[in-house]
């Protein structure tokens, strides 16, 4: 068992004779209700120090004999007891069979997430299906791919992991044999670093430059230390935030499967298109890529967080639910204007006169009929597209 596993178990048991204590110590209570509160107050300060310390002396040992089993398996049989390699043969059984139960489960999943994929889309073909559905079964995908990314390291992870002190150290290690290989040619004050050998020489010989120099040297390590510190602080974090990244990116790739276009786009590239060509290629093919690099060229500064991929699907999301208003005609409604337009038309067409006495015919300029600028001017009011209106508009009886 992992150091995990095994402080885990013991804490469970902890938990179990902490529990059974606490039901022993109320049925022990006195009558008085003051002093059962009293009581049981003290007794669970009480229970809960003596479950810390337990717990903490259950890790420590569950460390303790991890440590003694890892120094067992890297130690050559030959230096070994009859016993202790029994019991090294039997701690490499368990991490075998460990490791064996952990790429079954991780097959399970495989099988798991294969079968939740499918769901997901029959329910974006289901009508009938609820956003808070798919909602909730894309989420389990998420879950499953975190279990699943989880077990794979620590398939993967080697059993004796390095601390960062101690990657820290042969970082030093490693520069100073480098800087010192580097200097051979210079002059012995200028060089950054010496074997302890010719520093001892150059104290005898001329011992305050010797102490400059080393004095020069533990200022410059410190710096130097500090430097190498910060260089793996960087690394984990951005291991940390890759990971993170990683996980949000699969959110969004199972909500919009559109946006995973690396298999297209290193198809396009087999054509012989550069970057850019390709970008313009998938945003003309794919809907889905086009509105994910709209709202990044919008919001460049998503691609700074490791969520950043869940906000670009929240927006997706938000601007695919807001459809255009289709363009809704009562019936009756129209019926009404056009014969209060027609009426108009008529009475417009009455009051064209010629003029007394005039031998000169007008020219009647053929303007919209009246229904018609009535229609458009009450569609634009319920703020109709223009295209909308002039459909409508020719779909409407011709009036002479």
């Amino acid at each position: 068992m992992t150091v995990e596993e095994m402080a885990i178990a013991k804490a469970e048991e902890i938990k179990d004779v902490m529990k059974k204590e606490a039901e022993a110590r109320g049925a022990a209570a006195g009558s008085s209700p003051e002093t059962e509160k009293t009581e049981e107050a003290k007794a669970q300060e009480t229970g809960k120090a003596a479950e810390a310390a337990k717990l903490e002396k259950a890790v420590k040992d569950a460390e303790a004999k991890a440590d003694e089993q890892q120094k067992l398996i890297e130690k050559p049989d030959d230096q070994l007891t009859d016993a202790q390699k029994k019991e090294k043969a039997d701690v490499q059984a368990k991490i075998k069979e460990q490791k064996t139960n952990t790429q079954r489960r991780i097959d399970e999943l495989v099988g798991q997430l294969h079968e939740s994929k499918r769901k997901i889309e029959a329910l974006e073909n289901d009508k009938e299906s609820t956003k808070a559905d798919r909602d909730a079964q894309v989420q389990e995908v998420v879950r499953l791919s975190q279990e699943m990314e989880a077990l794979k390291r620590k398939v993967s992870e080697p059993q004796d992991k390095v601390t960062r002190q101690e990657q820290v150290i042969k970082a030093e290690k490693d520069r100073i044999q480098k800087v010192y290989e580097e200097d051979l040619k210079l002059p012995r004050h200028e060089r950054r670093e010496l074997t302890q050998d010719e520093i001892s020489d150059w104290l005898s010989e001329d011992q305050v430059s010797a102490q400059v120099w080393l004095t020069d040297r533990q200022i410059r390590r410190k710096e130097e230390r500090v430097i190498i510190e910060q260089q793996f602080v960087q690394q984990e974090k951005a291991k940390e935030y890759l990971a993170q990244s990683e996980v949000s990116v699969k959110k969004l790739f199972v909500k919009f499967p559109g946006t995973n276009v690396k298999d297209r786009a290193i198809a396009l590239q087999k054509e012989g298109k550069d970057e850019k060509a390709i970008d313009a290629a998938l945003r003309k093919e794919v809907p889905d890529y086009a509105l994910m690099m709209e709202i990044i060229d919008e919001n460049p500064k998503l691609g700074e967080v490791a969520n950043g991929a869940e906000l670009v699907m929240a927006e997706m999301e938000k601007r695919q639910s807001k459809k255009p208003a289709k363009l809704e005609v009562d019936e009756n409604w129209i019926a009404k204007i056009r014969q209060e337009g027609a009426e108009a038309e008529r009475q417009r067409l009455a009051s064209i006169d010629e003029g007394v006495g005039s031998t000169r015919k007008k020219v009647v300029v053929k303007e919209e009929s009246e229904n018609r600028k009535k229609f458009r001017e009450l569609a634009k009011k319920k703020k109709f597209s223009d295209e909308d209106i002039e459909n409508q508009i020719k779909r409407m009886p011709q009036e002479d």
